[in-house]
């Protein structure tokens, strides 16, 4: 009762979602810290992701939840706990753990229920702990519940170079004798396919249907579907005969900064839809995976400790190794999710909350070596470097301009694009920023 009397002092830095477009929408504000929860950990972190879910909802564009600006959006953190609230016996102050926040997690503290929070293994660096949990668990939930992957299975997994597509490349060499195919850049294909792919396709200059019937003319047994739009009922004719469809995710909506509903519902209304009665007759199975829906009851829990357990033993054994592409401190946010929107990415790109503004540290050595996909891209790649330097520039100096005012907004987002994306979803999950 004193305790809620007497509310902490401490601000708590943080990326709000102020509206539903661009990255202009996000501003970084402090906000006085509340006091933890009963059955919670306060954790400072020193290590947070961007993931598919967050570009979709910062778009206006994410179905799977109803996003409710203001609000801070964040699925997955790394670092220490500050605090524990009553009932936490199970960690102490100052432990490394991995949290799943589900939002909120672009700040430098976030309050995580217990159900969601994880020791790190030895040797893990927080970087490496806020890339693990929703790619990981999204690929190992397609792989092993849902696509019941077993010995000598065939899989095509598209997007194989981006976060998930990396996982579920490492994923299968738990299971013996899988045929693991891939959708890559070509220039990328030699980065990707160390994490366990046998046959990469670039699917932006070869038809990948085409490509992937000469490797396997029956098909195969397992496709991974992340896309919107015809590109579905190319993945429903390369499923064999007792194969599974599975979709998720929804790469090829997140391509823009911000994308006019116009545009999202032209994919939606492509996506291809087959009737019942002609998966009897062909013999195959479609479905989808969507992480924040497998949560909503006390048996999604269950299944993410049990998962969460098996990948982290998988880290510890030396397989599951997240492909951290960049890392940038929290107030540089808007480029890192330029990056992201170019397509300039490997793997995961991480935002450190800790880390003071001014330092980008791109640290993929392969990208360093000019493993980029064109002589156009390069170019583009050069221009952003440039204009990255402006928008840091500028970022410093309204940063500087607001630290003397009374304001709780402290840096304005420079960006490319001022289209806003339109809201939409099913109400499912409701995040605000109360």
């Amino acid at each position: 009762e004193m305790a809620e009397a007497f509310p902490s002092k401490r601000t708590n830095k943080r990326l709000v979602l102020t509206g539903y477009g661009g990255i202009n929408k996000i501003k970084l504000q402090r906000k006085e810290l509340s006091n933890v929860k009963n059955g919670h950990v306060l954790i400072k972190v020193e290590a947070c992701s961007i993931n598919n879910h967050d570009i979709l909802a910062r778009q206006g564009l994410n179905l799977s939840m109803t996003i409710r600006p203001p609000c801070v959006l964040g699925m997955e953190v790394a670092g220490t706990i500050d605090e524990c609230g009553q009932g936490v016996s199970s960690f102490e102050v100052g432990d490394r753990v991995i949290g799943i926040a589900w939002s909120g997690g672009w700040s430098e503290y976030v309050s995580v229920a217990l159900g969601w929070v994880f020791s790190m293994p030895n040797g893990m660096t927080f970087e490496e702990a806020a890339a693990i949990p929703i790619s990981y668990l999204t690929a190992y939930f397609l792989l092993f519940e849902y696509g019941g992957l077993k010995e000598g299975k065939s899989i095509l997994c598209h997007q194989a170079f981006d976060d998930v597509g990396l996982a579920v490349g490492q994923l299968c060499k738990t299971v013996p004798h899988v045929t693991l195919y891939g959708t890559c850049p070509h220039s990328w294909q030699s980065i990707t396919r160390k994490h366990g792919y046998d046959y990469l396709v670039d699917s932006k200059s070869r038809d990948y249907v085409t490509d992937i019937r000469q490797f396997a003319p029956n098909g195969v047994d397992i496709v991974l579907d992340p896309y919107r739009g015809v590109d579905n009922r190319k993945n429903y004719f390369l499923t064999k005969r007792l194969g599974k469809h599975i979709m998720y995710g929804g790469a090829n909506l997140r391509s823009a900064e911000s994308r006019t509903w116009f545009g999202a519902a032209r994919q939606w209304w492509n996506t291809f839809h087959q009737d019942l009665s002609t998966l009897i007759a062909d013999c195959k199975m479609i479905g989808g995976v969507v992480l924040t829906h497998l949560v909503q009851d006390a048996s999604g829990i269950n299944w993410v400790r049990t998962a969460m357990h098996d990948i982290l033993k998988l880290y510890s054994e030396g397989v599951v190794r997240p492909r951290i592409d960049a890392m940038y401190p929290l107030e540089e946010f808007n480029i890192a999710m330029e990056r992201i929107h170019s397509q300039r990415f490997i793997g995961k790109v991480i935002l450190l909350p800790t880390r003071m503004p001014g330092r980008i540290e791109i640290i993929d050595p392969d990208l360093q070596q000019k493993e980029i996909p064109s002589s156009k891209f390069q170019q583009e790649d050069t221009r952003t470097s440039k204009e990255e330097e402006l928008v840091r520039a500028k970022s410093r100096e309204q940063s500087d301009e607001s630290s003397g005012s009374d304001t709780k907004e402290i840096c304005q987002t420079p960006t490319l694009s001022k289209v806003e994306g339109l809201f939409s979803g099913h109400e499912t999950i409701v995040l605000d920023d109360n």
